[in-house]
């Protein structure tokens, strides 16, 4: 009896150690292999068009890109409104699920 509960106690504590162990060495490799600290804003390029005086000829370039970029929502869209089973579609409920 007294043997068991000793082995449950040694067990207990090789697994706590093994847990304490793993922490440890995710927190060194983590600190280590450290991720760059560049804010999202200044690591992601910017797409979305800038409010810019003056050349409407840089205006229509810029919503020509969003035209592009957005070509693949709106086609994902149509095909919902189109061959979505339970008709009519909830326009709310669909832009809320592409948020």
């Amino acid at each position: 009896m007294k043997s068991r509960t000793l082995l449950i106690i040694i067990a207990f504590m090789v697994v706590l150690l093994l847990l304490v162990g793993s922490f440890s060495i995710g927190m060194f490799v983590g600190g280590v292999f450290a991720r760059d600290d560049t804010p999202v804003a200044e690591a992601v390029p910017q797409i979305l068009p800038q409010a810019t005086t003056g050349d409407s000829n840089t205006n229509t370039s810029e919503t020509d890109d969003m035209d592009i970029l957005f070509g693949p929502f709106w086609q994902a869209w149509e095909l919902v409104h189109d061959q979505f089973v339970d008709q009519p579609v909830d326009n709310i409920t669909l832009m809320r699920g592409a948020i």
